[in-house]
């Protein structure tokens, strides 16, 4: 009977950690990979206001994804993290000047944060002439 009592203890035990293993796991797979599919405009000339936002004047850059954003979206560009708006698989960002006021090839990617969590897109270039 001590022996079965043992048993069941290790079975449940095994049990548990299997069911909060997956619930981990699971909980993980929400963080899926986030690609650029598209982004615009892409001519852009140094010192020369591009796609230029009616209520703000400023000048602006739209990403489509693979997929909708769910979480907080933000874009680096050379380093600088820019806050977005997000709309299901658009991301748009305002760039100040100071990013397009040189000729240069600047790596840029969108960001999503979820909770702690950071997902990042893969890498495209900001193309300044």
């Amino acid at each position: 009977m001590k022996l079965e009592k043992s048993f069941m203890q290790n079975y449940l035990l095994y049990a548990l950690i299997f069911l909060v293993s997956l619930f981990y796991l699971q909980g993980c797979s929400q963080y899926h990979s986030l690609t650029i599919i598209k982004y615009g405009p892409q001519n852009i000339k140094a010192n020369v206001p591009f796609n230029v936002q009616k209520k703000t004047g400023e000048s602006a850059l739209w990403f489509k994804l693979d997929r909708d954003v769910e979480g907080e979206a933000y874009v680096m560009i050379n380093g600088v993290r820019l806050s977005a708006i997000r709309h299901a698989n658009v991301v748009s960002v305002q760039v100040p000047a100071l990013l397009f006021s040189k000729p240069g090839n600047y790596p840029m990617y969108v960001a999503e944060l979820i909770g702690t969590h950071t997902v990042k897109s893969n890498q495209v270039s900001f193309v300044v002439f």
